[in-house]
């Protein structure tokens, strides 16, 4: 890809000692974020041929609601998985809801999903409880209660 000028830069590892270098740089990618708040997090999931259209209009939608935010990306390009980090110029929940929101939406319209790797658990109640279809929850919660009728496996995770 890079010689028929597809990508502009890429580093592959020639030893098993750059190989363990870029890793251990790509699992301390989120450890720069550790201190700086406010946040909104994300991990969304998206076409890979629709990850800088998603970039592009979060950066749109969220600059509209607070001029002064900052983001970070690490992401697994191979699969579209995008951990979307967004640093809001002033905490305020408001602020913050909206942003979810608005990243949420353009999440959405580009055929992704509001959650990827790091599943639901309880951070992304509210943003199933907007973003699923009510048949599916209720189907999810039928298989649910079938699976685990005394509610004993991750209580209050998972279906909203």
């Amino acid at each position: 890809m890079l010689d028929e000028g597809l990508i502009d830069d890429a580093v592959v590892a020639r030893s098993e000692a750059q190989r363990g270098t870029m890793w251990a740089r790509r699992e301390a990618a989120a450890e720069i974020t550790v201190g700086l708040e406010p946040v909104v997090d994300f991990d969304v999931c998206l076409p890979l041929d629709r990850v800088d259209a998603f970039l592009t209009g979060a950066e749109a939608r969220l600059s509209a609601l607070d001029p002064g935010f900052r983001t970070l990306t690490v992401a697994h390009l191979g699969d579209g998985n995008l951990h979307f980090s967004v640093f809001p110029s002033r905490d305020d929940a408001g602020l913050n809801d909206a942003l979810m929101e608005a990243v949420e939406d353009v999440v959405q319209e580009l055929g992704g999903s509001f959650s990827a790797e790091h599943g639901i658990g309880l951070s992304k109640l509210p943003s199933m409880r907007r973003r699923k279809d009510p048949v599916a929850l209720e189907v999810m919660l039928a298989v649910k209660a079938a699976l685990d009728p005394a509610g004993l496996m991750n209580p209050g995770k998972v279906i909203p």
